[in-house]
């Protein structure tokens, strides 16, 4: 009877196990490989397991997978980083998105419905688009709206409208992501400004772009990251800012 919270929040665990090697917080690193195969692993042993291989377990083993697949790609040569639609997908892990596709199948056992399936769904989206333009960015966004229903989150409301600048045009992205600048929570998170500079700097705005990077700049730790707003910021500089280049 104990089994289900304590699944749960091994469940969990794995989860931010994988996100801190996905993304390291702070450092020089800008990916931890031995944690998310890791994550990856332990995930696989309780998706493996008679008792514990509910359907939400497989559904966080595809959307680990999905995403463990990119890990090569995330960074060039020198160690930058590669946003999705700059890397090389040929340097994608195909063996690691067929076994993803193989979890999100045996996900689909069953009743219910977990975030994990919705975030799945998303990353399956990106694992399988031959290219960035070619992404479901509809149905990206149909799932994206789900999990804020699900569980209203200023984080997942952001990446919504990252989904939603691509489906209706990046005016409409910076309307809502204006908004969205309401919110206390998201005052002193990085990605927050990093995602507005970026809209802006698609708008043509530059001014405005820099202005967003910087305050992302001062919000992390990461020295991978630090880097790439600094060359954001340098490139919007070069272009003529404010001249509408």
């Amino acid at each position: 009877d104990k089994l289900p919270a304590r699944l749960e929040s091994a469940l969990k665990i794995i989860y931010l196990m994988f996100n801190e090697g996905h993304s390291a917080l702070e450092g020089e690193e800008l990916v931890r490989t031995d944690l998310c195969h890791e994550a990856i692993r332990l995930c696989e042993l309780l998706a493996g397991h008679p008792v514990t291989g509910a359907p939400k377990v497989h559904a966080l083993g595809a959307l680990l997978l999905f995403q463990g697949a990119r890990l090569a790609a995330r960074s060039d040569a020198a160690g930058e980083l590669l946003l999705l639609s700059e890397q090389d997908r040929s340097l994608w892990d195909r063996a690691m998105i067929g076994r993803g596709l193989r979890h999100l199948r045996r996900s689909a056992g069953g009743n219910e419905v977990s975030d994990y399936h919705l975030e799945a769904e998303i990353a399956a989206c990106h694992a399988l688009a031959q290219t960035f333009e070619d992404t479901d960015w509809p149905r990206v966004l149909d799932c994206y709206e789900e999990l804020l229903n699900r569980k209203p989150s200023p984080v997942v409301a952001l990446n919504r409208i990252v989904a939603l600048a691509k489906v209706y045009g990046v005016e409409a992205g910076l309307a809502q992501l204006n908004e969205l600048s309401e919110d206390r929570t998201l005052r002193n998170y990085c990605p927050f400004y990093a995602a507005r500079g970026e809209l802006l700097r698609e708008a043509g705005d530059k001014s405005e772009a820099i202005d967003s990077y910087q305050k992302a700049l001062g919000l992390t730790s990461s020295e991978p990251v630090r880097r790439f707003l600094m060359k954001r910021i340098t490139d919007c500089g070069e272009k003529g800012v404010g001249s509408g280049e």
